[in-house]
């Protein structure tokens, strides 16, 4: 089931101005850093994600797999705070 509050942080993020960049954390553990604002999109209804890969591929997923989002920390650590889940 897709969680409002992961859909509702994907908007307020996305859309934030300025951008800053944020993750995805998946159910597996997994991340994906989000860096610019056309690198991520979804459709709530259908559970569905797509995300620019490092290697500029599309990464597509079922959005109930994103378990929070997270803003990136403007260091150089890239280690993320701000949680929205």
């Amino acid at each position: 089931m897709v969680s409002q509050a992961v859909v509702d942080a994907l908007r307020r993020f996305r859309s934030a101005q300025p951008f800053q960049p944020f993750e995805l954390v998946l159910r597996d553990g997994g991340r994906a850093q989000i860096i610019w604002p056309e690198a991520v999109g979804w459709h709530a209804a259908h559970d569905q994600l797509s995300y620019a890969a490092p290697d500029d591929s599309f990464i597509h997923m079922t959005l109930s797999n994103v378990t929070e989002v997270l803003l990136l920390d403007n260091q150089a650590d890239g280690k993320a705070n701000d949680t929205a889940r």
